[in-house]
């Protein structure tokens, strides 16, 4: 069998107790390699990088919302960059 070079990659989202676990679980059970978005908090490359924003920006009241999300992209960034470092073909 021919190994693909197309890596294919799901990304799942949803709010707390939405099912992502489960279907995350079903997906590593048919062979998939799963990344969950929590193993990312306290990731020192992901402190790094805010440290590095909190550096460079205002200090805005009622921006914090702003700055999550930006913690939020940042981890989803190294996420899928650690998924296609992986050599697993689907």
């Amino acid at each position: 069998m021919k190994r693909s070079n197309n890596k294919k990659i799901i990304l799942l989202t949803g709010t707390s107790s939405s099912g992502k676990s489960s279907i995350s679980n079903y997906f590593h059970g048919k062979g998939y390699v799963s990344f969950h978005i929590d193993d990312y908090n306290g990731d020192k490359r992901v402190d790094q990088k805010m440290n590095e924003l909190y550096k460079n920006i205002e200090n805005t009241y009622g921006e914090n919302h702003r700055l999550q999300e930006m913690e939020y992209k940042i981890a989803i960034q190294y996420m899928v960059n650690d998924a296609m470092k992986r050599k697993y073909y689907f």
